[in-house]
């Protein structure tokens, strides 16, 4: 019983950081339009992009969509080899 617990409390965990990602995102994309100083919404999104997609692999492994995995996976793989093209070709 405890196990399930911490499971539901580890997913509102991952939640509140996918949250927190969008968060991230939208305030780095405000601040670099009003100041056209640091970090490009277009430059940045890859990156949170593929934090995001594994951390709903993980959500979708504790929840118990193991099914969906690979899906959440594969999407995070993709979106890092777009960020490591996007830095490799500067």
């Amino acid at each position: 019983m405890t196990d399930w617990l911490d499971n539901v409390a580890l997913g509102h965990l991952i939640e509140f950081a996918l949250c927190m990602i969008a968060a991230e995102a939208v305030a780095l994309g405000l601040y670099y339009a009003r100041s056209k100083r640091g970090i490009s919404w277009a430059d940045a999104l890859p990156n949170l992009a593929s934090g995001a997609l594994l951390m709903c692999a993980c959500r979708a492994a504790l929840g118990g969509a193991t099914a969906t995995v690979p899906f959440w996976l594969a999407a995070s793989l993709v979106a890092h080899g777009l960020d490591l093209r996007r830095r490799w070709c500067r």
